[in-house]
């Protein structure tokens, strides 16, 4: 099975969203509805999607006639949602599911649910911030762990701090960058934080988190847009 994430914008809180899908719990009469597996209160829903049709089709006799039947079709789709940083949802599927998925969302959530295929790439979309990020204080790296693949990093530590966007195109070696970890400097102080493929935005305090995390999800949205 094919694990694929897929990146939509929520604005829904949490619990919302988990009433939601437990008022669209499976239906057996109506053939579609949602189960919930697990959810989590800082904000992680995994669950499936079922849904259930009937189609008609065409059967040859021996003595050449054609004769029409009705059959079941079930396909069940399962989901991961991260509504922490209102930006992540992994299909565990192939893609034909999605806009089947997408659109029941769309029903439960009453608002627009866009999927966006693949994975962002992290070092075009960290070079895009430079100019939005040089009326701000990140311009000293402590560190930057890059990685590679699913699991493979490599940590570089700089003496003294360096420039973001330098540090990501000399050693990115040709692979996708997949997670930065960094420090940055407000008038507040140093603040960790790390930046991942899957659209995720982590600081290690609030004031820096709400200081950085704006600018990060408006230029991510110019980006899939």
């Amino acid at each position: 099975m094919r694990n694929q994430w897929y990146k939509v914008v929520w604005n829904l809180p949490f619990d919302e969203l988990r009433e939601g899908l437990l008022s669209n719990a499976y239906s057996e009469s109506e053939g579609q509805g949602f189960f919930i597996d697990t959810a989590f209160p800082q904000g992680c829903i995994t669950g499936r999607y079922a849904t259930k049709k009937i189609v008609t089709e065409q059967s040859l006799s021996p003595q050449g006639f054609l004769s029409d039947y009705e059959r079941f079709i079930y396909a069940t789709y399962h989901f991961e949602i991260n509504t922490s940083n209102k930006l992540s949802l992994l299909v565990y599927d192939s893609p034909r599911g999605v806009s089947e998925l997408g659109s029941a969302l769309a029903d439960v959530t009453s608002q627009r649910v866009t999927f966006y295929d693949a994975k962002v790439d992290l070092k075009s979309w960290v070079s895009q911030l430079k100019s939005k990020l040089s009326d701000f204080s990140l311009r000293r790296v402590d560190a930057v762990q890059v990685g590679f693949g699913e699991s493979a990093s490599a940590t570089v530590t700089l003496r003294g701090g360096g420039d973001l966007i330098s540090i990501l195109e000399s050693r990115s070696d040709g692979g996708k960058i997949t997670k930065v970890e960094f420090t940055f400097r407000s008038d507040k102080g140093l603040h960790k934080a790390t930046i991942n493929n899957r659209c995720g935005f982590f600081c290690s305090d609030k004031y820096g988190e709400e200081y950085l995390k704006p600018i990060l999800l408006e230029q991510l949205c110019l980006l899939l847009a």
